[in-house]
């Protein structure tokens, strides 16, 4: 689950998010978020396409290494994460 707003400027800003789960309640989409990155980036190369594919590149490496670093391959980790995740539209 990616957010991404360009902006009239010369930046690209969003969030990539890790989710622990999806649902919807009286038609609105909810989603539990374990953990968040935000990113704001230059825009960068020729074409949008360039930049927006950087930009996505960038958000999930930050997101991977995230996970890595607070979650791990720990079971333990990973069930509390999602036990305090709270479900958000």
């Amino acid at each position: 689950f990616n957010e991404i707003t360009c902006f009239l400027t010369q930046y690209l800003e969003g969030k990539f998010c890790l989710t622990g789960g999806s649902r919807t309640i009286n038609g609105f989409f909810e989603t539990k978020k374990m953990l968040v990155v935000d990113l704001k980036i230059r825009k960068v190369g020729v074409f949008d396409s360039d930049c927006l594919f950087l930009f996505n590149t960038i958000g999930e490496y930050c997101l991977a290494r995230k996970t890595e670093r607070e979650l791990g391959t720990n079971r333990d980790k990973w069930e509390q994460a999602l036990e305090r995740a709270e479900w958000t539209e």
